[in-house]
């Protein structure tokens, strides 16, 4: 689940308006949540998060459906510059009132038990259905060159100048030695293109 910075809660009651069969209602707005957290990454929200959400009954229980998006700020995994990000996603849920799902077992992770008082925070679907688009890698451009491991300098921005030289104590040193063995061994020699 998102892990909104700004705590934004969309409290509606489903009954008594969609207590009938067929019984829908569209909604449509926008959640004040300026930042969400994945993994190591902040995400800004500067704009909030738009939704636009359908609510009906389905004679079983109350189906929501709709589409979330958002504009998302945050860095470049590689070369750490400010990215900009447009999100869409869907939005799902399915919510069974108590006294409806003592009739039967319910053991779908999808579908939400209501209480008595027929209250529900639509922002949770709403922020999982945005949380699911944002990749867990994110780049500036598809060809981020990313930044020198060397010195730190930007290569997309500008030229290395630094001299990285082999440091014969990295662990990865004895497998530059192989590689270029190899590509010495594959040269062929004077011998070999003279035919004798």
């Amino acid at each position: 689940m998102p892990q909104p910075q700004t705590q934004q809660q969309l409290i509606y009651r489903l009954l008594p308006e969609l207590l009938n069969l067929g019984d829908a209602v569209d909604m449509q707005g926008t959640l004040a949540i300026n930042q969400l957290t994945k993994g190591p990454m902040d995400i800004d929200l500067p704009n909030g998060v738009t939704y636009r959400i359908s609510l009906s009954n389905t004679g079983d229980g109350i189906l929501l459906d709709g589409s979330v998006s958002a504009e998302a700020i945050t860095t470049c995994t590689r070369c750490l510059d400010e990215t900009t990000l447009s999100l869409e996603g869907e939005v799902q849920a399915y919510y069974i009132l108590e006294e409806q799902a003592e009739d039967r077992q319910v053991e779908d992770d999808s579908v939400v038990l209501v209480g008595r008082d027929s209250k529900v925070d639509l922002a949770e679907p709403i922020l999982a259905g945005l949380f699911c688009e944002i990749p867990f890698t994110v780049l500036c451009k598809p060809d981020c060159a990313g930044l020198c491991p060397g010195c730190g300098e930007n290569l997309n921005h500008s030229q290395c100048t630094c001299v990285q030289q082999d440091d014969p104590d990295h662990p990865f040193a004895a497998l530059r030695n192989l590689v270029f063995e190899s590509e010495d061994d594959s040269e062929p020699s004077h011998s070999d293109a003279d035919g004798s």
